[in-house]
C-alpha cells in the first residue's frame, strides 16, 4: 500500500510542515507499538491510524543504542499533533531488573509516553499477524495495511517471517522480527473500529 485514504483531497493524516506536527481529524484513532532494545536488537515504534475497520502502519522509527528517555522523548516529538489512545509494549519492560528503582516502562512513562503491556507469546504473535494479513475490512481491502513510503523496515521485514519450525504455531525467532512483534503487539490488542462524524471536514 503506498496511499492513505482522502479527506477533501488530503490524506487522512498528514505532516503539516508549516505547524511542525501531524494533522487529522477529531474521529480518527491513532496506535502506537513499541518493540524495545538496544543492541544488537533496535528499538521499533510503529504508529497506527484506525480507519474504519482498516489498521494502516503509516509510519515507524527504527533506533539502535538509544537508552529508553531518549527515545521516549524522540517518540513524543514524533507523534506531535497526534490523538494517541495509547502504546502497546513488551510486558518484559515492566519487569525491574537489578537495583534499578524504575522499570523500563517507568521510564517511559516518566517521560511522557504511558505503556500498555501486551503478551510475549510467539504463537499469539503468528496468530494475530495472520489473521490481520487474511482477515479483510471490506471486499479486497485487508485490516492490516502499510504505508511503503513510511514503513520501509516493516514492509521488507514481515514477509521474511515464516513459522518455527519446532513449534509450527509460533512465529520463528528472525534477527529482523522486531518491527513484525511491534506490529502483532498492536493487532492482539482490541482495537475498535471508527468512523467519521463529519467526514467532509478537513482539520
Amino acid at each position: 500500500m503506498n496511499d492513505l485514504p482522502l479527506i477533501n483531497g488530503k490524506p487522512v493524516i498528514y505532516f503539516d510542515e508549516d505547524r511542525r506536527q501531524w494533522v487529522h481529524p477529531e474521529w480518527v484513532r491513532v496506535y502506537r507499538s513499541l518493540d524495545f532494545g538496544f543492541w544488537p536488537d533496535p528499538s521499533v515504534v510503529l504508529w497506527f491510524v484506525v480507519i474504519g475497520r482498516r489498521c494502516i502502519c503509516f509510519k515507524e522509527m527504527v533506533r539502535y543504542k538509544v537508552i529508553a528517555e531518549d527515545l521516549a522523548r524522540e517518540v513524543l516529538q514524533e507523534s506531535a499533533g497526534m490523538r494517541i489512545v495509547t502504546t502497546y509494549c513488551d510486558p518484559s519492560m515492566d519487569v525491574q531488573d537489578g537495583a534499578d528503582v524504575l522499570t523500563i516502562r517507568g521510564r517511559f512513562e516518566r517521560n511522557g509516553i504511558p505503556l500498555d503491556p501486551s503478551v510475549n507469546n510467539r504463537e499469539y504473535f503468528a496468530t494475530a499477524l495472520n489473521s490481520a494479513l487474511k482477515m479483510e475490512a471490506e471486499p479486497g481491502i485487508p485490516i492490516f495495511q502499510m504505508l511503503q513510503t513510511g514503513c520501509p523496515y516493516l514492509t521488507k521485514s514481515l514477509p521474511q517471517m515464516r513459522y518455527d519450525e519446532k513449534h509450527p504455531l509460533a512465529l520463528a525467532r528472525h534477527k529482523h522480527d522486531h518491527a513484525p512483534v511491534a506490529a502483532a503487539y498492536f493487532f492482539m490488542s482490541q482495537v475498535p473500529s471508527t468512523t467519521p462524524t463529519q467526514q467532509q471536514q478537513t482539520p
